[in-house]
């Protein structure tokens, strides 16, 4: 018997066959539905369940917004994308510290990290939740503020935080192909973020421009805005209470009071890793034979210099109490198979200056490409040993200012890399372990395992 002409006609055997292979779906979990004729009489179909010739089309995620509360920015440019807070009550929280990762060094030692709170990174920040440039900015009376990066997948939020306290400054990159920030290394009272813009290439490449301010206003100032350079040798931007120090092609000023106005302070040259520190600057030159400050009053001058390149100084730090450094001697290749810890009382004058070895037996790399970090009569800086394997690896190395004894963390498992300030208490350092960059505070009391044998 046939059905009626463009009508369904199913038998009881092939409706039955059918169901068994699963044509129907599930019948428990749908409603019946109304009955169909056959010629065994009245099946009840079953729920098919969604056609799987089709391709499923996901509901894509809510797009991120910035923090609730935050306006834009726009006092730079409007196609920045930048956010601040109107208020500090909206201010991300502070900086939660936990215990550092187990490794052969960390487990003797009372270490703390910075506990992640937030996303993390996603496409070229893959893997970090704090940025790889971490640093620290060290105010006159000592304390310490720690300057980061927040990846929250593609977004990024800078921030300004006390070790201890609140979030002082922070500024929110909603969308980064425009405009990129930059936290420059400072001290004292002011802080910079220096701005990358796309070049002709379409490249994020940084001309002199910048935004920042006191450290104390919650809303940062537009300083200055030059167009991004055709080069790939970028400027670098730090911060101090004269003003912000760029020093590519020669060390120029920017004063916080005329921003747009620069003022040169030392011709072009190899000059390289200044450091404000209250109202002056110092840096190196040319291969580390020479370190040289600049003071309002005295303008540039060197401050450690030898007359050959057989000797150098480098790694020039300062906390207004102690000057120090390293000295190398005996230099006929690229390296000194001599290098010294050198200390002195501060002072504004070179020809005052001071010094005394604390100790004779540094290895000499790196030589002069880290600053020394001091407070509280101490000092710290990365400097690699040889290990018990003879492989070369980085460290810190932690001196105490009175009588030279010194302590040596070497990196296993995680490393430690790159100090980045003292406190009464504690060095500060930035490493890595296995989930990516950090900032590591390790007790001064707890590095007895690692001293160094006597000078």
């Amino acid at each position: 018997m046939r059905g009626r002409r463009g009508g369904v006609l199913l038998t009881a055997t092939v409706v039955t066959a059918l169901a068994a292979r699963g044509f129907w779906g599930c019948a428990s979990e749908a409603p019946p539905g109304p009955g169909i004729a056959t010629e065994g009489g009245t099946i009840t179909p079953v729920d098919a369940g969604r056609d799987t010739s089709k391709p499923v089309v996901e509901a894509a995620p809510p797009e991120p917004q910035p923090p609730e509360g935050w306006v834009p920015w726009n006092d730079f440019s409007p196609t920045c994308s930048l956010y601040v807070p109107p208020r500090r009550e909206l201010l991300p929280p502070p900086l939660e510290w936990e215990p550092c990762l187990d490794s052969p060094v960390t487990q003797k030692l009372a270490c703390r990290r910075i506990k992640k709170k937030w996303e993390g990174g996603s496409g070229p920040t893959q893997g970090e939740f704090l940025s790889p440039v971490t640093s620290a900015m060290i105010r006159e009376d000592g304390s310490v503020l720690i300057s980061t990066t927040q990846y929250w997948g593609m977004r990024r939020m800078n921030v300004f935080a006390e070790l201890d306290g609140a979030v002082k400054v922070a500024v929110y990159e909603h969308r980064i192909d425009n405009c990129l920030l930059f936290a420059g290394a400072g001290s004292g009272s002011h802080y910079i973020y220096h701005v990358f813009e796309p070049g002709s290439d379409g490249r994020m490449k940084g001309g002199v421009s910048a935004i920042g301010g006191n450290i104390d206003e919650l809303r940062p100032r537009a300083l200055i805005r030059t167009p991004p350079d055709d080069d790939f040798t970028s400027h670098q931007i730090v911060a101090g209470n004269a003003g912000f120090f760029d020093y590519r092609g020669g060390v120029t000023l920017y004063r916080w009071d005329a921003p747009t106005k620069p003022v040169p302070i030392a011709p072009g040259g190899d000059n390289y890793l200044v450091r404000p520190w209250g109202d002056m600057a110092h840096w190196s030159v040319g291969e580390s034979v020479a370190d040289m400050i600049w003071t309002p009053e005295g303008g540039a001058q060197p401050f450690v210099t030898f007359p050959d390149r057989t000797k150098g100084a480098g790694s020039l730090g300062t906390d207004g109490v102690h000057w120090v450094w390293v000295e190398g001697e005996g230099r006929t290749t690229v390296t000194y198979p001599r290098v010294s810890l050198m200390v002195a009382p501060f002072t504004r004058n070179p020809s005052a200056l001071q010094k005394r070895k604390l100790r004779g037996d540094l290895d000499s790399l790196p030589f002069g490409t880290a600053k020394f970090v001091v407070g509280h009569g101490f000092a710290a800086r990365g400097m690699a040993r040889n290990d018990d394997a003879g492989v070369y690896k980085m460290g810190i190395l932690v001196a105490r200012l009175s009588d030279g004894v010194a302590y040596y963390l070497p990196s296993d498992r995680v490393e430690l890399g790159y100090a980045l300030a003292m406190t009464k208490d504690e060095v500060i350092v930035r490493g890595r372990d296995k989930d990516g960059t950090n900032v590591f505070r390790i007790r001064l009391d707890s590095l007895g395992a690692f001293e160094l044998p006597p000078p």
